[in-house]
């Protein structure tokens, strides 16, 4: 082999080498923005679905406050759908408020409770039956944290939920 044929034979090599990392490069890119592309699609549907559960967890104003039977609502609900009133670790109400951006006498009262050990599926099927049982109570935050001690099953949580309910003062002098 002659000289300019060994260079041409190694310029070909180093087309071939180039062309192929540029290949790899390009499937590369081409792998790496479908990707994108799918968590985009993903997060879209997220806002979507987000903004459509804001829409639908309409506040429900009622004309009186709502009663002071928390306690024996959470119990019940509790019991209704299976799990043990003993998981309500604390209940606590909160002192009502005025609600921002409404008139005078629009009042919000939250309660907040602990509720330890439980499950996310257990966790839904207690909201479900409070949404059916208590319409004027809205869930308004909730906060999960994992159990990792010897006596919790793997999946339980310690949840913490704020509710709360609107309502309107009929005597804004007086106290709700």
């Amino acid at each position: 082999m002659n000289r300019a044929s060994a260079l041409l034979a190694l310029t070909c090599a180093a087309a071939i080498g180039t062309a192929a990392v540029q290949s790899a490069r390009w499937s590369a890119a081409r792998s790496e923005r479908m990707a994108t592309e799918r968590a985009l699609v993903a997060a879209s549907a997220d806002a979507r679905e987000l903004a459509r559960l804001r829409a639908a967890s309409e506040v429900r104003i009622f004309g009186e406050p709502p009663a002071e039977d928390f306690f024996d609502r959470v119990g019940r609900t509790l019991t209704t759908v299976g799990i043990s009133p003993s998981v309500a670790t604390n209940i606590v109400r909160e002192a009502d408020r005025a609600v921002s951006g409404t008139v005078a006498n629009q009042r919000r009262r939250e309660m907040r409770i602990e509720l330890r050990p439980m499950s996310p599926p257990d966790l839904g099927r207690f909201l479900a039956a409070w949404n059916t049982d208590n319409p004027a109570w809205t869930p308004r935050q909730i906060t999960l944290r994992k159990i990792n001690d010897r006596q919790s099953d793997p999946g339980d949580y310690q949840i913490t939920l704020t509710l709360s309910a609107e309502y309107t003062l009929t005597d804004p002098l007086g106290a709700p």
